[in-house]
């Protein structure tokens, strides 16, 4: 049980900080507003880790809200701009992980009772 525990939290911490890297480097060269719009995505993760690593449902539920709204948002973005294939790819990266993470801090934090 203790292993679930901090496996899930420090997985879930480490994509925030690869979010937040690559935030980091695809605005390397960018102005001010735009390296904060890289950068936010990633610094919500790490928000929502440290709120999931003291409150697990109330992180999940948090979680989950942010996949479903990167979710949406981006295919509404993104769509008739890029392929469906490439839309696809990237959603994968970034809503499925807040999705499942979600899920897993809400399972976790009803068999912590």
């Amino acid at each position: 049980m203790k292993v679930q525990y901090y496996l899930k939290r420090i997985i879930i911490l480490l994509i925030g900080l690869g979010w937040t890297f690559a935030g980091l480097f695809a605005a390397e060269e960018a102005p001010d507003r735009v390296l904060r719009v890289h950068y936010i995505p990633g610094l919500l993760v790490l928000l929502l880790t440290l709120i999931a690593w003291k409150w697990e449902k109330v992180g999940g539920i948090l979680m989950l809200i942010q996949g479903i709204f990167i979710l949406l948002a981006y295919t509404f973005i993104a769509y008739g701009f890029f392929p469906l294939s490439q839309i696809v790819i990237v959603l994968t990266m970034l809503v499925l992980p807040l999705i499942v993470f979600g899920v897993w801090f809400i399972i976790g934090s009803k068999k912590q009772r």
